[in-house]
Order: C-alpha cells, then sequence, then structure tokens
C-alpha cells in the first residue's frame, strides 16, 4: 500500500501559487520603494538646499557652522522621544559597545566634509570646488576596499571614470583657478565624504537601522564642532541676535533643521538599500539632470556648449554602465536556482520513484534562493 503524502496536493499548489505571487509583487515592491527612496533623498537635498541658502542670504545668517550644530541637534532631540521605546531603548548598551568605532568615524567624517569643503570655497571657485568632488564616487569605490572589502570590478571602475569625465564636462566652465591650498582642503573634503559613505556602509551592514545611525552620530558631530563655533561664531552671533529683528529666521532654522533630520535618515536608507558608491553616482547624475533642465526649461540653451553635450552624454552613458554593473553584481550575489518540477510522462518513465519522492521534488521549499534576497 501507497503511503498517502503528508502533504496534500491542494497545499502544494497552493503554496506554489503563493511563490509566484511573491516572485511577481516583491521586485516591483522593491522597485517603488527604491524609487520612492532615491526620489525623497533627491527632493530633500535640494529642500535643505534651498532654505539654507535663504537664512544664510536672504536674512544675513553667516553663522554655517551654529547652522550645521542646530540642525544636527534639532535631529537628536526629535529622535530622542523614539529613542526611548524599548524596541530601541533595548538596544542602546549592546550597539554602542560594539560599534562605537564605526559609529564615531562616520560622525566624524561627516563633519571633516562639511567643515573641509566649507572652506575650500572661501579659496577656490565653486567650479573648481564641483569639478574636484565629482570624483567622490572613485575615490568611494576604492577606500570601499580597505573599509567594507568590497572590491569593484574591472567594468564599475570603467563606468565610474566614465561618469565623471562626463560630470567634469558638463560643469567645467572654460576656466580653472585657484590657490594650492584650496585645492589641498577641496580634495580633503572628498576623501573625507568617501570616507563617510563607506563607514556608512559598513556600520549599516551591521544590525544597525538608519534612524538610530543619525540619533548615534548627531552628537559625535555636534561636539567636534563645538570648538570651531566658539573660535569663530559664537560672538558675531550674540551681536546679531542681538540686532534681530525679524523673528521668521528662526522658523526658517526649525523648518531646516525637520528638513535635515528627514534629509539624514534618507541619505543613510539610500546608502543600506543601493551601496555607498551608488550613493554618489546619483548625486552626480542629479547634477548632470540639473545642467540639462536648466537649459530646456530655463531659456539657458544658448549656452549649452559642445563641451557640455559630451560630457552630460558620458554622463548618462556612465550612470547606465554602473547600473547595469550593480544588477549584475547583485545577480550573481544572489542567484536563484529552480528546480524543475517532472511531469506526469516523467513519473511514468521512472516508475521507481515514490509518491513522497515526486512530493519533495515538487515542493517549493527546494526551490529557494541559494543566497539571501537583496534588501
Amino acid at each position: 500500500m501507497r503511503r498517502k503524502s503528508p502533504i496534500s496536493q491542494a497545499a502544494i499548489n497552493k503554496a506554489d501559487k503563493s511563490e509566484a505571487g511573491l516572485a511577481a509583487k516583491t521586485p516591483a515592491r522593491a522597485l517603488v520603494e527604491y524609487g520612492l527612496t532615491i526620489a525623497a533623498f533627491l527632493s530633500l537635498n535640494a529642500t535643505l538646499n534651498m532654505t539654507n541658502r535663504w537664512v544664510l542670504g536672504v536674512y544675513g545668517f553667516k553663522f554655517p557652522i551654529f547652522l550645521t550644530m542646530a540642525h544636527l541637534t534639532f535631529g537628536f532631540i526629535a529622535l530622542a522621544p523614539l529613542m526611548a521605546f524599548p524596541q530601541f531603548a533595548n538596544k542602546h548598551r549592546n550597539t554602542l559597545t560594539s560599534h562605537w568605532k564605526g559609529i564615531a568615524c562616520v560622525g566624524v567624517f561627516k563633519v571633516a566634509n562639511i567643515v573641509a569643503n566649507n572652506a575650500s570655497l572661501v579659496l577656490i571657485s565653486l567650479s573648481l570646488n564641483q569639478i574636484i568632488r565629482s570624483g567622490i564616487p572613485i575615490v568611494t569605490a576604492f577606500l570601499g576596499i580597505l573599509i567594507e572589502k568590497t572590491v569593484p570590478t574591472g567594468f564599475e571602475v570603467l563606468s565610474l571614470v566614465v561618469l565623471t569625465a562626463g560630470v567634469v564636462l558638463s560643469i567645467w566652465e572654460g576656466s580653472l583657478s585657484g590657490s594650492t591650498t584650496g585645492i589641498s582642503i577641496a580634495v580633503t573634503s572628498t576623501f573625507c565624504g568617501a570616507a563617510m559613505l563607506n563607514f556608512s556602509g559598513k556600520v549599516l551592514k551591521e544590525d544597525i537601522d538608519v534612524i538610530r545611525l543619525t540619533f548615534y552620530t548627531a552628537p559625535v558631530s555636534v561636539a567636534i564642532l563645538v570648538p570651531f563655533f566658539f573660535a569663530r561664531e559664537l560672538q558675531p552671533l550674540l551681536t546679531y541676535w542681538s540686532e534681530l529683528e525679524n523673528g521668521m529666521v528662526v522658523a526658517y532654522l526649525l523648518l531646516g533643521g525637520f528638513n535635515a533630520v528627514l534629509y539624514n535618515i534618507t541619505h543613510y536608507r539610500v546608502i543600506q538599500i543601493t551601496s555607498s558608491t551608488a550613493t554618489p553616482v546619483i548625486g552626480m547624475i542629479k547634477v548632470v539632470g540639473v545642467v540639462i533642465l536648466s537649459a530646456f526649461l530655463l531659456g539657458e540653451s544658448s549656452i549649452f556648449t559642445i563641451r557640455m553635450v559630451v560630457g552630460c552624454t558620458l554622463a548618462v552613458l556612465g550612470f547606465t554602465m554602473y547600473s547595469y554593473a550593480s544588477l549584475e553584481a547583485r545577480r550573481r550575489k544572489n542567484p536563484t536556482i529552480y528546480m524543475r518540477q517532472p511531469d506526469a510522462s516523467e513519473g511514468a518513465a521512472h516508475g521507481g520513484k515514490s509518491d513522497a519522492a515526486r512530493d519533495a521534488m515538487s515542493s517549493p521549499l527546494l526551490r529557494q534562493p541559494t543566497g539571501h534576497a537583496a534588501v
């Protein structure tokens, strides 16, 4: 007498349909999440820049160090009540004990990147500053070998070189001028920004979510900025507040702080769902997108030179190449092997196999990914 399998055919069919449904929906949902996160990242970056420009320019709030400290402090205070919930509070001790070095590195390199970048703008032009910083994707990829232990493929390196060359041609104004000291500071800022991305990518792989990383790194960055604030901005700021007549600047500081905390969270999330190298790649293609949009939407097509056309074309080509390389790397890292279900004719031809064996071969449990699913 043949023994019946404990798993009924109806249950197997239901499992197969469920698996097919997940296979159909999961990539779509992941794609939607990626798209919304990246869109939020770019939008918050744009609005944060506009808010800062409004405060620093329109209201004459010439205190960038205090502005950065205010944004970071606002984020820390805003997230503090959330961090008191048990699902977060119970992890603080273990997280800080195990990963304090990585968290400290993120905070240190983040603020070093900001300070060095602002200092370089005093000595060199914005165009030269952007040209130097366009190399962040390449620097991030190579620092990733040391920090994250990720080795880029030759095709990825080529795509980053093409992208960087395209961005440089797109934003180059035809001449380069600036002091050697300013160039050195801008290069330092580039390396600090890349290191911040790499350490963020490393820490986010170690059971730390983006909200906790935002919360933990804020006091580290503020502590580093405090001496610079006391040395350069304290007395001028006190004078500014004593003469202030329009209180709207306070409202814009609060608005900027709210914007900054959302931007930091989405920034870390983009690093988490893509990679530390892919994040500046997205930022670079945003720069090219602004150049193209300004040419066609703002009536600046007359200044859109052949060099800029070539640069934008190379940048888009490099972005496409890197996107393809990233997708191929994910496919190789997470291959999905599906065992073919034998049909009735095969079952008849191999009559020696039991029903249990055929049921086992048809079980969806044997058709699982061999690696972890891509986040």
